[in-house]
């Protein structure tokens, strides 16, 4: 599908029981899907959205693809996500709220200005390689299995407090900065740090600590 939303769209609670394709799409104005069950793959693949994309409390069932999308602001609030691609994306603003990502998510070489993972739950892999972050709050939040922060960039601020890491030894950090990350109230003696790591002080003391 290629279209182009001039005026608002509303799609809350719809129940899209087929493959939802809006690919190519550009929304101009505010669109909503809140509420929205999606039971095939939900396809928004390079689609624009230059206000707000709202998805609040929708549900999708298979695969959300959101690669090489735009966004000026998206959210996503107490959301149920079975797997999700979001690869090259570029995201002003998104937020996560409270979600939950059952199998694996793959966030590579996204670039977000400002992203909201507080209290989500990442029960499988999760992949964050070279995504860029100008700012991130992933604070008490629970990840279940695996996840790789490799060359992942921490530009202004990143706050991991009260992170839970059930997997602490499949958790990788290689080639990053880390030395603007808050790490309150975090254990991370555990976790894999690889080469190339940029360290605040605390977090250099813990890492030589075991």
């Amino acid at each position: 599908m290629s279209a182009v939303f001039l005026e608002e769209a509303q799609f809350n609670s719809t129940h899209f029981k087929e493959h939802a394709n809006f690919g190519y799409t550009k929304f101009h104005q505010d669109t909503e899907f809140n509420g929205a069950v999606f039971d095939g793959f939900a396809h928004f693949h390079q689609s624009e959205f230059m206000q707000n994309g709202n998805f609040d409390s929708a549900h999708f069932s298979t695969t959300l693809l959101f690669n090489t999308a735009k966004a000026k602001q998206l959210h996503f609030t107490n959301v149920n996500f079975s797997e999700i691609e979001f690869r090259l994306a570029k995201i002003d603003s998104c937020q996560f709220w409270q979600s939950k990502f059952i199998n694996e998510i793959d966030f590579s070489c996204t670039i977000f200005n400002k992203v909201d993972y507080r209290r989500c739950q990442f029960h499988s892999y999760c992949n964050f390689t070279n995504t860029s972050f100008s700012e991130v709050d992933f604070s008490y939040s629970l990840f279940l299995k695996s996840a790789h922060f490799i060359e992942t960039k921490f530009i202004d601020i990143a706050y991991l407090n009260y992170v839970r890491f059930e997997r602490p030894t499949e958790i990788i950090f290689q080639r990053m900065d880390l030395s603007k990350t808050s790490l309150v109230n975090t254990d991370i003696s555990r976790i894999n740090f690889g080469e190339n790591i940029v360290a605040m002080m605390d977090l250099l003391s813990l890492i030589r600590e075991g």
